[in-house]
């Protein structure tokens, strides 16, 4: 923290009795955003302190109150405050979305306001996009899904976050993005012209946030999304809105050598249409159309899974008929199988003529029987009727409790036909939220890919350069490769001071925090003659 600046809290500060600040992570339009510790805990958090610029001032050397700048703009501040304090209570409860940070805290102290949220272990896309590299689409599709879940979720509670940007969305460790600093960009037009220069983002906000009166919504939002994945895809800052307004002459990413799908860039460049009334009105329909493309490819695999798994209609009539077939032969085999037992009967008779007489009487007797269980034809053939509809009614009970069971006598293909019909209802279901359905092939490993990406540092040609202006490039802006001097030697053709060689060779591919070793100039040996 660079004590010069006297409108920071010094660091040690103490808020609300735990809160203690170590540093400065930046500064926007209307706030100071801290990096502090936890004391009632030991964990790390960010603090942003309500400090609208050019509204408020502080010298933190006699006071760690705020003062407003003009009377006349008391009643602006404490609206304003007022409104940084009941977003930041909105904000709390979407805590635990995975694409926005974490809001712990909120008070007022030194006649301002302050909100305490999770920190942030990571790099914003600002910082990544710094040398104007570019992103995959496809990657940043992956990388921003479920941001723009979050985003919706807070949408559908009518808040809007009004400052969407690189700078404003955080990349951490672990491969996750999260959308920062809600508020940072608010309606406050009570404080006039003179902070909209301030608060917007030229390239990311739409024009109506650069009039006094121009209604905002879930569109706007829209617009500085869009322009965000321009910007990333592209490696260029769009063009401002309102000199869009006079004059648009925004290049498709196609046309700056980006590939991209037609349905991508086509919805991408409506999203950042300078009417609000010609973008789309919300994210459930902006994200219908930026992953359609991704839908229509899932579908399609579902699709061709399914007809690889449907048996054709020949093989089932085949079945059929291998069915019909095998009931013939088990008929005939059991019409043999009672002809054999009747032969069998015959010859058994004839075995027993020792015992006719009492055959006879068996005979006889079986014969009473037989006669006194005698029914008229009538009667038989009700009751026929009746064994047949008690049969029927028996068998259709029966396929009811098999098919509330498990149907056994499915075949595979039915069982998948009713598979596939349920998981169609469940997807139809979840239309409202495209993105949780959105190929897992790219959220898992795209952020962590990313921002491993963004810890390498190419090295820099440092020969015949001063050895402080080499070590300066090596840093960049940083600190990414630190400069070290190996040794020195004379040279006639490089200047004294001036680097000889470096161990490493440009163009090389270092880790961030990586050593380069070089060796100096003495200038060039001198020779004394006697």
């Amino acid at each position: 923290m660079d004590e010069r600046d006297l409108h920071y809290l010094k660091k040690e500060t103490k808020l609300n009795g735990r809160y203690i600040i170590t540093s400065v992570l930046g500064e926007g339009g209307f706030g100071i955003t801290y990096y502090g510790v936890d004391d009632l805990f030991g964990n790390e958090v960010a603090i942003k302190e309500f400090f609208p610029q050019g509204i408020v001032t502080r010298n933190n050397e006699y006071t760690d109150n705020v003062t407003v700048t003009y009377a006349k703009q008391d009643e602006a501040f404490l609206a304003g405050k007022k409104r940084f304090i009941g977003e930041a209570r909105v904000m709390a409860k979407f805590n635990g979305d995975q694409g926005i940070v974490n809001v712990t805290d909120f008070f007022e102290a030194n006649n301002t306001a302050y909100i305490v949220m999770e920190y942030l272990d990571g790099i914003t896309l600002k910082e990544y996009l710094k040398g104007n590299r570019q992103i995959p689409v496809d990657e940043l599709m992956g990388l921003l899904a479920p941001l723009l879940e979050s985003l919706d979720d807070v949408h559908q509670s009518g808040l809007i976050h009004r400052d969407i940007s690189p700078d404003n969305i955080m990349v951490l460790k672990d491969g996750s993005v999260k959308l920062m600093d809600f508020g940072a960009a608010r309606d406050y037009t009570e404080f006039g012209e003179k902070s909209l220069s301030i608060v917007l983002k030229p390239g990311y906000a739409p024009a109506e946030q650069y009039q006094s009166r121009g209604v905002q919504g879930p569109w706007t939002d829209i617009y500085a999304l869009c322009a965000t994945i321009y910007k990333c895809i592209t490696g260029k800052t769009p063009e401002d809105s309102i000199q869009r307004v006079m004059e648009d002459e925004l290049k498709k990413p196609s046309e700056l050598g980006v590939d991209i799908s037609p349905q991508i860039e086509k919805t991408l460049l409506k999203g950042m249409s300078i009417a609000p009334k010609d973008r789309y009105q919300n994210l459930k329909d902006l994200c219908e159309d930026l992953y359609k493309d991704y839908m229509e490819e899932e579908e399609s695999l579902e699709e061709s899974q399914k007809e690889t798994e449907v048996e054709p209609a020949e093989t089932l009539e085949k079945s059929s008929s291998e069915s019909q077939e095998t009931s013939k032969r088990e008929s005939e085999t059991s019409k043999e199988s009672q002809e054999i037992f009747e032969e069998e009967s015959e010859a058994l008779k004839k075995e027993k003529d020792s015992v006719e007489d009492l055959e006879k009487e068996r005979v006889q007797k079986n014969s009473e029987i037989f006669k006194g269980d005698t029914q008229p034809e009538s009667l038989k053939e009700h009751n026929t009727v009746e064994a047949e509809q008690s049969f029927e009614e028996e068998t259709k009970e029966n396929t009811k409790v098999k098919m509330q069971k498990e149907p056994e006598g499915e075949t595979d293909s039915q069982k998948n036909s009713q598979d596939s019909s349920k998981q169609t209802q469940k997807k139809r279901s979840k239309k409202g939220l495209l993105i949780a359905v959105i190929l897992c092939f790219l959220i898992a490993g795209a952020g962590y890919h990313f921002y491993q990406k963004s810890l390498e540092r190419e090295v820099p040609n440092l020969v015949n350069k001063s050895f402080d202006s080499a070590k300066a490039e090596a840093a960049g802006d940083d600190d990414s490769l630190v400069l070290v001097e190996l040794d020195q030697a004379y040279s006639d053709t490089v200047k004294k001071g001036n680097i000889i060689s470096q161990d490493i060779k440009a163009g090389t591919i270092l880790k961030k925090g990586d050593t380069i070793r070089v060796t100096v100039s003495k200038g060039a040996l001198v020779t004394i003659l006697m």
